[in-house]
C-alpha cells in the first residue's frame, strides 16, 4: 500500500535534491537560507518519514498525500 507515496517520493526526492543544490548556492552568495526552499525541504521530509514510518510498521495510521502538519 505504500507503492504510490514511493513512486512520488521517487520523483520529489530528486527534486528535492536539485533544491539542496541551489540552496548550497543561495547560502554561499546571500549567507541566507531561501524560505521557499527551506519549506520545499520541510514538506518532503515530513511526508518521506511518514512513510518511512508506516513501512516500518512503525505506525498503523495510513499517511496522507502531502507534507503538511
Amino acid at each position: 500500500m505504500a507503492v504510490p507515496h514511493q513512486v512520488v517520493l521517487f520523483f520529489l526526492g530528486i527534486a528535492a535534491a536539485v533544491v539542496l543544490f541551489l540552496t548550497w548556492w543561495a547560502i554561499l552568495f546571500t549567507a541566507r537560507y531561501p524560505r521557499a526552499f527551506f519549506d520545499y525541504i520541510t514538506w518532503y521530509l515530513r511526508w518521506s518519514v511518514r512513510v518511512g514510518g508506516y513501512i516500518y510498521l512503525l505506525t498503523d495510521k495510513y499517511p496522507p498525500f502531502s507534507g503538511a502538519e
